[in-house]
């Protein structure tokens, strides 16, 4: 099997929301942060930077919908992180294979064990999706939310571009990559290059069809406030919102 390689130099990390928004980045931000219950709000303002909302969680946000689980990452080493994420947890904990589990307010809440990362740059190189590669956090500086995202991010979200970053150290088996963009089509999203999807399925020894997974579950819509995320260049208006249409280029 012929494996892609993956983009020279690794990836390139830019702000979340950077000078080609003209919308206040850290209103957005903290409206994303205002979707997780007080306890894990508290956890990552304690930690600054070093523990990180990120993945699907702010993809589902831009789309205009609950995030259906709320995954967190440690950045760093800090040994109290994870006595400080069960304390939140209070009984209800359970360790699964990649992550500690638990229950806060119904929101079902992960931090990321099976990995440890000493950067966002290595944090999202392991993500198997571009559209995933974003994250936020509590900016300690600032003494308010920010976030980061990889180069592509933005590009291919904005036309619902599916692509394979092909990581070194999988976070997941290519079974669940597979599944992922499955999912991700029923919401919206396309396999841009076929050479991905012939690569899951030859990593998988079989032809998947999206009807094989089921038709999986998709988060309720958001009761947001309405957020125009206006940015220059190829795309107009971006509308967050239950009561307006997103406005695509």
């Amino acid at each position: 099997m012929n494996t892609p390689r993956r983009k020279p130099g690794g990836v390139a990390i830019e702000p979340l929301f950077g000078a080609n928004f003209t919308s206040d980045g850290s209103r957005l931000t903290a409206s994303m942060a205002n979707l997780v219950p007080p306890a894990v709000t508290a956890l990552l303002v304690n930690y600054g930077a070093g523990v990180v909302l990120a993945g699907g969680f702010v993809r589902s946000f831009l789309d205009n919908r609950q995030p259906a689980d709320i995954d967190l990452w440690q950045i760093g080493d800090d040994p109290l992180v994870k006595e400080e994420f069960k304390a939140i947890g209070g009984r209800d904990i359970r360790q699964s294979e990649f992550a500690l589990n638990v229950v806060v307010d119904e929101h079902r809440v992960q931090l990321i064990t099976k990995w440890g990362f000493q950067s966002l740059r290595g944090l999202f190189e392991s993500f198997d999706i571009t559209v995933c590669q974003a994250a936020i956090y509590w900016n300690r500086l600032a003494g308010s939310w920010d976030g980061s995202c990889a180069s592509d991010f933005w590009y291919d979200w904005e036309n619902r571009q599916l692509r394979y970053t092909y990581p070194e150290d999988l976070f997941s088996s290519p079974y669940r990559s597979l599944r992922r963009f499955f999912k991700y089509r029923r919401a919206g999203y396309f396999a841009v290059r076929e050479y991905d999807v012939n690569y899951l399925h030859e990593c998988n020894g079989m032809k998947c069809t999206e009807e094989e997974f089921g038709g999986g579950r998709q988060g309720r819509r958001l009761r947001l406030p309405q957020l125009a995320l206006a940015r220059t260049g190829r795309c107009s208006t971006i509308v967050v919102s239950t009561s307006l249409p997103k406005e695509r280029w």
